[in-house]
């Protein structure tokens, strides 16, 4: 957790007292059995917002009129994230309160309770107290508003440091906090601040579970392309009359498409570097030419399977591009196994190439279903489908394309209306030839 930027000036001692969160065991009975009720109560959930809304609960209900909990974000900020009243009329004020923004700069009962690590009593709120401790004439009024007549501040510390604070007040003037109160308070927030770490590291968990999840479904959906080439180019092997000719040229296509695949695997077994956004490149001079019939000849087969026609349309002297080509390699037939995928039956798919500067604008053009234009914004977001097009792949090749494009400082858009087809463009840099010596 990244520690506050600047630390806010400490309450005076004439206000608060701070105290250890150490002053022994509890000593009655009533506060031992409301710990005993607190323990199941605030670790029944791993979610951090109810336990949270547990454990304010718990104290409006046994212990406090007001009870607030504010968090340290990653940056350090200070967030209100919960806050309760034992009145139900109150909700309105509370939810003011929640609101409200902290000043890191101003003196806080909250950020000084963090700041010392120990408890911070008020067993008298006076006016002299709201007056060095508001924010500003408005935040005055707030804690007016709020009736409290004493307070007790206790840190959330985790296993890391301090995660934030507690905040308990009373209204009841026959109710003033001491000791034994402050007891309980650093009791319930260090049963409330185990909770939150844990739910805070079984988030942390899901998350690196999630950036596996779509890492392996990244690489599920890359191979899908090789191995429709394989196994179709495989029941053409098994047909009877085969000619010797065409068996060859069939093995050829399976190497291809088996050497493809194995540099998938190969490149998104890395998870972490994928899940960061990470796109290591080789780049070398290629002919666009070679680039594009590489790719077009991964599909061929897939594309004589569905009655479909590819072909290439290249604008002549076009000078080489430099770029990783098993990359963009990978941005081709990631777009052209969408296009064969959209487009029905006796359609075409065209792939063309012209300069465009100090770049080459490559495109797959279909005539295929085309995208609506609602859904044209959200096309490179990962794992995003159109609702036409649920259950027909992972939501992962447009996501992937751009990543790869952007990493060779290119970019790529779309041009689509439904019936009409879909053009996607993509440029990729020039490379510069070595000036002669002399």
């Amino acid at each position: 957790m990244a520690p506050l930027e600047a630390p806010p000036p400490l309450i005076p001692a004439s206000l608060a007292r701070r105290l250890p969160l150490d002053l022994g065991p509890v000593g009655t009975l009533a506060g031992s059995r409301f710990l005993a009720e607190a323990g199941p109560r605030i670790c029944s959930s791993l979610d951090r917002d109810e336990t949270l809304h547990a454990v304010v609960q718990l104290a409006v209900q046994h212990l406090a009129d007001w009870c607030l909990v504010d968090l340290l974000e990653r940056d350090g900020e200070l967030r209100r994230v919960v806050v309760a009243h034992a009145d139900p009329a109150h909700r309105e004020l509370a939810e003011r309160i929640r609101r409200y923004r902290i000043d890191p700069a101003s003196p806080h009962l909250e950020l000084t309770a963090i700041r010392t690590g120990e408890a911070v009593l008020v067993p008298s709120v006076t006016p002299e107290y709201l007056a060095a401790t508001a924010q500003s004439p408005e935040h005055f009024g707030l804690l007016a508003d709020t009736g409290v007549h004493s307070m007790i501040a206790v840190p959330l510390l985790g296993r890391s440091g301090p995660i934030g604070a507690m905040l308990l007040g009373s209204c009841r003037p026959r109710r003033r906090y001491d000791e034994e109160h402050v007891r309980l308070a650093a009791e319930l927030a260090r049963r409330a601040a185990l909770a939150v770490d844990n739910a805070r590291r079984y988030g942390e968990v899901c998350d690196a579970v999630r950036a596996r999840d779509e890492a392996l479904a990244v690489v599920a959906h890359d191979l899908r392309s090789p191995l429709a080439t394989i196994v179709m180019a495989a029941d053409v092997l098994l047909q009877e009359g085969t000619a010797p000719a065409l068996r060859t040229d069939i093995v050829r296509g399976i190497r291809r498409a088996a050497r493809h695949a194995n540099r998938l695997v190969a490149e998104y077994l890395d998870g972490a570097r994928l899940a960061e956004g990470h796109v290591v490149l080789d780049l070398q001079a290629t002919s666009v030419d070679a680039l594009l019939a590489e790719s077009v000849a991964l599909v061929q087969r897939q594309a004589d399977g569905a009655g479909l026609a590819v072909t290439l349309d290249l604008e002549a002297g076009l000078p080489p591009v430099r770029v990783d080509l098993d990359r963009i390699v990978e941005v081709f037939t990631n777009l052209l196994g969408n296009a064969l995928k959209f487009t029905p039956a006796g359609g075409r798919v065209v792939v063309r190439a012209r300069a465009g500067g100090d770049a080459v604008v490559c495109t797959v053009e279909d005539t295929g279903i085309g995208i609506p234009a609602d859904a044209l914004p959200h096309v490179f977001e990962r794992f995003w489908q159109s609702s036409g097009q649920r259950g027909r792949g992972a939501g992962l090749g447009l996501a992937i394309c751009k990543g790869i494009v952007d990493a060779h400082g290119g970019r790529i858009w779309i041009e689509s209306e439904p019936g009409a087809g879909t053009r996607v463009h993509f440029t990729l840099p020039v490379a510069i030839a070595p000036r002669p010596n002399g």
